[in-house]
């Protein structure tokens, strides 16, 4: 989350692995470079500060739906 919208650095070694730094030199994170062209690589880590907290029993969901929308108790 720190590096959000932040200028980064990226450098590729030997052709099979990335590493980005923070503009002082300092790794943030390396990376296996996949092969293939349409490749992807997910780290949850990577998500988990961002990622919404969405509530999984239907009571709990009926109140955040309620306390939300103006008119959720309706429907």
């Amino acid at each position: 989350m720190r590096y959000v919208d932040k200028k980064v650095n990226r450098r590729i070694i030997y052709g099979y692995k990335l590493e980005i730094y923070d503009l002082d030199q300092n790794l943030i994170k390396s990376y296996s470079v996949l092969d293939g062209r349409y490749g992807k690589y997910e780290d949850p880590v990577d998500y988990k500060a961002i990622a919404s907290k969405v509530p999984r029993s239907i009571p709990e969901i009926r109140r955040v739906f309620e306390s939300t929308f103006k008119h959720g108790s309706e429907f």
